[in-house]
């Protein structure tokens, strides 16, 4: 109950101090669609901080941009999803 209360409505991934992350969603496809582009820009952040150069944080009107193109293709989370679970099928046979 605590983590579903921490989630609320519209946040989908909590982070466990120590212990990982969590996403949710209304189906599997979307939170494991947010699960892949966290670990991405957590990727992609790590690789930034391997520059060792100081790194400049985006301008928030861009930060918000950037958030309405992600939640305007959510649908799309579903075609992932799907296309991930054929190939892991193609595989077994």
């Amino acid at each position: 109950e605590r983590m579903a209360a921490a989630l609320g409505d519209r946040c989908s991934v909590l982070f466990l101090g120590q212990h990982g992350v969590i996403t949710g969603g209304p189906t599997v496809g979307q939170a494991f669609h947010d699960l892949y582009y966290l670990e991405r820009a957590c990727m992609n952040q790590v690789m930034a901080l391997w520059t060792n150069r100081p790194l400049r944080q985006i301008p928030e009107e861009m930060a918000l941009k950037a958030e309405q193109q992600y939640d305007s293709q959510r649908s799309e989370a579903e075609l992932h999803f799907a296309s991930l679970k054929r190939l892991l099928a193609s595989d077994d046979s």
